[in-house]
C-alpha cells in the first residue's frame, strides 16, 4: 500500500483551480512532472525545495487565473502539447513554476536588447521612488511618528503668554514660584516636570570648557522614559545636592566612555559636583525645553531656597490624566496663573497662559516645509511614472509587427501579455530595489547636510513602513506600466502581418495619448521649476542684500565672566580688555557689545513709546548695549540725529539710539529724534526710566530672510552685563593673526576662562545654512523635474519617430523639404509642450502661497520668474523634440523604403 504524500495531495487539490475539462486531460501528466521536479529540487537541499514550492504555487495561481479569465488553450489540437500557461508545453513551460519563469526569462532576453531603454526606465523609477521614500521617511519621523516617550500623546508644553504677544504664540518661560503653584494644584495633570538651561565652565579636567547644563525637577527622567547607561539617575532626595548625570554624548566624547568617571568630582563655575551616572544613548530629551542639548543634568533644587517669581527661565511639561482633555489642561493652567497675575494684582508682563501639545510644539512650522517637500517629490514620482508609461506605450506600439508574427505562429493572447508583463515586472522590481538603495543613501545624506533646527533629526531613518511604501510603489508601477500597454498590444496582435507592415502611421488615438503624456509631464515640471526659480531668486537676493554694515574683516571674542566676579568688576574687565586690544597689531578699531548680527539677542525688554501715534501695550524690544566705537567699528550708517555724546556714555544723560524700523513704526511722519521711550509697561505706576532718542541708524540685518526687528542701542556702562562680546575690525588678510592675538590676550586676562572667537562672516554663513539648504533642496527637485521632462519628451518623440520612419521616407522621396519635415515633427510635440507650460504656470500661480513662508525679498508671484521659467521650459521641451526629428530627417529615403518594403 502506497504511503500518504502530503505534498502531492496538496498539489492535486490546488489543480482544482483549473477548468474541469483541462484537469481531465492533463492532471496525470502534471502530477508526474510535479513528482519529477520535486525530487530534483529535494536533491538541492532545503533552499532548493523552498524555491520549487514558491515557483510552483506562484505559477499555478497565475496560470489558473489566466485560464479562468479567457486564456484557455486549444484543447482540440495537439492536446498533449499544451500546459496551464496556454502556450506550447515545452520542457520549460510544462514544469510547475515554469510558466512565470519562462515569461521572466523571455522578458529579460527582450530587455537585454535595449540597454538604453532599460537604464532610463529603471533609473527614472529609482529616482522617483527613492526620493519620495526618503522625504516620506523624514516626514514620518518628524510629523507622523509619536514622540519617543511613554504616553506622549497626553504630554503638553505649558508656558506663559507675554504682554504684547499674539494669542496662539509659542509658550513663554515659567518662574519657579509659578511652577510650584501649578504642581501644588495639578488639576487634570498626573505629572508635571520643569527644566531650565544654563552654561558653566568646566575646569580641572584639561583645558577649560564651557558646557551646557540642564537643571530638572523630580520625576523628569521617569516621565520621559530615560534609563542610565552607567550608575543611576537623579532621585527626589538628590534635590539640593551637588550631583550630576552626564549625557551619553558628553560621556563618550569627553571621557571616551570610561566607567571610572562614576563618582568623580567635576568643577563647574568653581563648584564641585559628583558624577552619579550617565544616560543611555536611546534617550532623546525634548527639544523645546531650555537646555535640551545639555552635557550634564543637575537637580533644580526647588526644595531649598525661596521660590522666585521675578526670574523666568523654566520650560514646563505636563502629562494629562487619561480621562482629561487638552481644553481641561488649558483652562486649569489659566486659572492657576490668574491667581498670581490677575487684574487686581497690579500691572505685570504676564497676561495669560499658553498650553499646546508637546508634539505640535516640537514640530512647529516644520510640518509645512516637509509637506511642500513631499508634494514636490511626489510630483517627481508622477513625472517619472508618466515618462515610463509613455515609453512603454510607445515601445509597445512599435512592436505590433513582432507581436502579430508571434500570434500567427500560435502564441496565445495570455502568452503575449505574460511576456510583456514579465518585462514590466522586471523593470518595476529593479526600479524598486534601486529606489530602496537611493532612499537609504538620500536619508543618510539628508541627516548629514541638514542644518541645525530640524526637529527630531536623530530619529530620521528608513524603517519598515517606508520600505513597504517603496515596494508598493514599484509593484504598482509594474502593474500600471505593464498591464495597460500589454493588454493593448495583445488585442491588436491579431492583425495580419502584412497589415501591420503596411501601416505607415500610428492612429490618432495613440498620438493623442502621447501628446497628453507630454503635456502632463511638462506642466508638472513647470510647477516645480517655478518653485525652484523663486527659491534661487530669493537666495540671490539674500546673499547680495545690503546688511546695513560692513561684515568683512570683523572678528568677535565672546566672554562669559565667572559668577565670582561682582557687577563693578564686569565693567572694569571689559574696559581694560578693550584698551589692550587697541595695541594689538592689525586691529583698526574695537568695541564692546551684547549682540552681534546673525546671533541671538542677549537682552529683550518691554518698552513703551511716548507721544507716539501707536496705541497699544508696550512691546518687547531688543536692547543692545554698546561702547563708544561700536557703530564705527561695524560700519553702521547714521540716518539722522547724532552719535552718543560723552555724557551719554558716562550715564549722565538718558540718550539712546534706535534703528529705522522702530522709528518708522512709531513715528512714520514726525521723525523719532527727540521722542521718548519709557521702560516697562504703560500701566506701571512706578517709573522704571525714560530715554530720549538722540539718533537713528540704518537698519542692520538680524537674520537673513527675516524682517528687521525694532532695536534700541544704549551705552554699556549704563547697565552692566556679564556676557558680552568684544568685536574688532581688521583687514581680511590679517584676520588669522588678529584672531590669535585676541585669544592670547584673553588667556592672559582670565587663564581659566574659555572664550569663543568667531568672525561675522562665519556667523553669516551659519545663518544662511538653512535658507541655502532649502534652496538647494527645492532647486534640485526642479532641476530633476526638468531633466526628467526633457528626457521623457525626447524618448517619447524618438520612439514615435522610429515608428514613422516609412512615412518620413515617403515624404522625403516625394521631394518634401527636410526643414519642413523637422518643423512638422517638432510641432506635434511642441504643441502639447506649449499647452503644458501654460497649464503649469497657471497651477504654479495658484499654489504659490505654499512658498510664501520661504520668501522675504521676492514675492511668491514674481512675474519675471514665471516668464523666465516658462520660456526656459518651452525651449528645453522644443529642443528635446528637435533632436530626434533632426536625426530622422537625415535618413536615406531609398534605404528606408527598401527596409520597410
Amino acid at each position: 500500500m502506497a504511503s500518504f504524500d502530503p505534498g502531492r495531495s496538496l498539489f492535486r487539490r490546488l489543480l482544482r483551480l483549473y477548468p474541469r475539462n483541462f484537469r481531465e486531460r492533463f492532471m496525470e501528466e502534471m502530477l508526474e512532472f510535479f513528482r519529477e521536479e520535486r525530487a530534483e529540487a529535494s536533491s538541492r537541499g532545503f533552499l532548493g525545495l523552498c524555491r520549487f514550492w514558491l515557483c510552483t504555487l506562484t505559477d499555478l495561481l497565475f496560470s489558473a487565473f489566466r485560464m479562468r479569465t479567457g486564456g484557455k488553450p486549444n484543447l482540440h489540437t495537439q492536446p498533449r502539447r499544451f500546459g496551464p500557461g496556454g502556450a506550447h508545453l515545452t520542457s520549460q513551460a510544462r514544469r510547475p513554476g515554469g510558466g512565470m519563469m519562462l515569461d521572466l526569462k523571455q522578458g529579460a532576453t527582450s530587455l537585454r536588447r535595449s540597454p538604453g531603454f532599460v537604464a532610463f526606465v529603471v533609473s527614472t523609477l529609482a529616482l522617483g521612488v527613492g526620493a519620495t521614500t526618503a522625504v516620506f521617511s523624514v516626514l514620518d519621523a518628524v510629523l507622523l511618528r509619536p514622540l519617543p516617550y511613554p504616553a506622549s500623546s497626553r504630554m503638553m508644553l505649558i508656558g506663559t503668554l507675554i504682554r504684547g504677544q499674539e494669542p496662539g504664540g509659542s509658550p513663554g518661560p515659567y518662574s519657579s514660584a509659578d511652577f510650584l503653584d501649578l504642581r501644588a494644584d495639578p488639576g487634570p495633570f498626573e505629572v508635571l516636570v520643569a527644566q531650565e538651561g544654563s552654561r558653566a565652565v568646566l575646569t580641572g579636567q584639561g583645558d577649560p570648557e564651557r558646557i551646557h547644563l540642564a537643571r530638572i525637577s523630580e520625576g523628569y527622567f521617569e516621565m520621559f522614559g530615560a534609563r542610565p547607561a552607567l550608575g543611576r539617575l537623579l532621585l527626589p532626595e538628590d534635590d539640593g545636592l551637588r550631583v550630576m548625570v552626564l549625557s551619553h554624548g558628553f560621556w563618550q566624547d569627553r571621557y571616551g566612555g570610561d566607567p571610572s568617571v562614576l563618582g568623580r568630582t567635576l568643577t563647574l563655575d568653581g563648584e564641585a559636583f559628583q558624577v552619579i551616572g550617565a544616560l543611555s544613548p536611546e534617550f532623546i530629551p525634548p527639544e523645546v525645553l531650555p537646555g535640551s542639548g545639555a552635557a550634564a543634568w543637575l537637580p533644580m533644587g526647588l526644595s531649598v531656597g525661596e521660590p522666585d517669581r521675578s526670574s523666568f527661565g523654566m520650560g514646563v511639561v505636563g502629562r494629562r490624566q487619561i480621562q482629561s482633555t487638552p481644553d481641561d489642561g488649558r483652562a486649569h493652567v489659566g486659572r492657576v496663573l490668574s491667581d498670581d497675575y490677575g487684574p487686581d494684582k497690579g500691572a505685570n508682563f504676564i497676561q495669560g497662559s499658553v498650553v499646546v501639545d508637546l508634539k505640535e510644539a516640537t514640530v512647529g512650522a516644520m510640518g509645512r516645509t516637509l509637506s511642500v517637500a513631499l508634494a514636490s517629490v511626489f510630483f517627481l514620482l508622477i513625472i517619472g511614472c508618466v515618462n515610463v508609461a509613455g515609453l512603454l506605450l510607445t515601445r509597445g506600439a512599435t512592436r505590433q509587427a513582432e507581436l502579430a508574427i508571434r500570434s500567427a505562429l500560435g502564441a496565445g493572447r495570455c502568452r503575449l501579455v505574460g511576456q510583456l508583463m514579465g518585462e514590466s515586472l522586471i523593470l518595476g522590481l529593479a526600479g524598486g530595489a534601486l529606489g530602496a538603495c537611493v532612499a537609504y543613501g538620500a536619508v543618510d545624506v539628508f541627516r548629514k547636510v541638514t542644518p541645525g533646527g530640524l526637529p527630531r533629526l536623530t530619529e530620521v531613518t528608513v524603517d519598515h513602513r517606508a520600505l513597504a511604501f517603496t515596494l508598493s510603489v514599484s509593484l504598482a508601477a509594474a502593474i500600471l506600466f505593464g498591464l495597460v500597454p500589454a493588454v493593448r498590444a495583445a488585442r491588436s496582435a491579431g492583425n495580419s502581418v502584412s497589415g501591420m507592415a503596411r501601416r505607415a502611421t500610428q492612429g490618432q488615438r495613440a498620438a493623442r495619448l502621447r501628446g497628453a503624456l507630454i503635456l502632463a509631464e511638462t506642466a508638472l515640471a513647470v510647477i516645480l521649476t517655478v518653485g525652484s526659480g523663486l527659491m534661487v531668486h530669493e537666495l540671490v537676493r539674500l546673499t547680495t542684500a545690503d546688511p546695513g554694515f560692513r561684515p568683512g574683516g570683523l572678528v568677535g571674542i565672546s566672554f562669559r565672566l565667572p559668577r565670582s566676579m561682582e557687577r563693578e568688576e564686569w565693567q572694569s574687565f571689559y574696559g581694560t580688555f578693550l584698551e589692550r586690544t587697541q595695541g594689538l597689531p592689525g586691529i583698526q578699531s574695537s568695541a564692546v557689545t551684547t549682540h552681534l548680527p546673525y546671533g541671538q539677542y542677549a537682552l529683550v525688554q518691554i518698552m513703551t513709546p511716548r507721544d507716539a501715534r501707536y496705541e497699544g501695550e508696550g512691546a518687547w524690544l531688543p536692547t543692545v548695549l554698546v561702547s563708544r566705537d561700536y557703530f564705527s567699528t561695524m560700519g553702521i550708517r547714521l540716518a539722522s540725529g547724532r552719535w552718543f555724546s560723552e555724557a551719554d556714555l558716562r550715564g549722565e544723560t538718558d540718550g539712546i539710539i534706535v534703528n529705522q524700523a522702530l522709528a518708522s513704526r512709531y513715528w512714520p511722519s514726525q521723525g523719532a529724534i527727540g521722542k521718548w521711550i519709557k521702560s516697562g509697561a504703560p500701566d506701571l505706576e512706578e517709573d522704571e526710566g525714560s530715554f530720549e532718542i538722540v539718533g537713528v541708524i540704518a537698519d542692520v540685518t538680524a537674520q537673513p530672510g527675516q524682517a528687521v526687528p525694532e532695536e534700541i542701542y544704549r551705552p554699556y556702562r549704563a547697565e552692566s552685563w556679564r556676557n558680552m562680546t568684544v568685536v574688532a575690525r581688521t583687514d581680511p588678510e590679517t584676520l588669522d593673526g588678529v584672531t590669535a592675538g585676541l585669544r592670547s590676550l584673553a588667556r592672559e586676562s582670565l587663564p581659566d576662562l574659555p572664550v569663543t572667537i568667531t568672525t561675522v562672516q562665519s556667523l553669516f554663513r551659519e545663518a544662511m545654512a538653512r535658507p541655502r539648504f532649502y534652496t538647494v533642496l527645492f532647486a534640485s527637485f526642479g532641476a530633476l523635474a526638468l531633466v526628467l521632462a526633457a528626457v521623457g519628451i525626447y524618448g517619447t518623440t524618438a520612439f514615435a519617430t522610429r515608428s514613422r520612419t516609412r512615412e518620413i521616407g515617403i515624404r522625403l522621396a516625394l521631394g518634401a523639404d527636410r526643414s519642413r519635415v523637422i518643423r512638422r515633427m517638432v510641432t506635434r510635440s511642441g504643441i502639447p509642450v506649449g499647452i503644458g507650460v501654460i497649464i503649469g504656470l497657471a497651477c504654479a500661480f495658484g499654489l504659490s502661497q505654499l512658498l510664501s513662508s520661504f520668501l522675504y525679498h521676492v514675492p511668491s508671484r514674481d512675474g519675471a520668474t514665471y516668464v523666465a521659467v516658462g520660456l526656459f521650459v518651452l525651449i528645453v521641451g522644443l529642443t528635446a523634440a528637435l533632436f530626434p526629428a533632426a536625426s530622422a530627417s537625415r535618413i536615406d529615403p531609398a534605404t528606408t523604403l527598401r527596409e520597410e518594403g
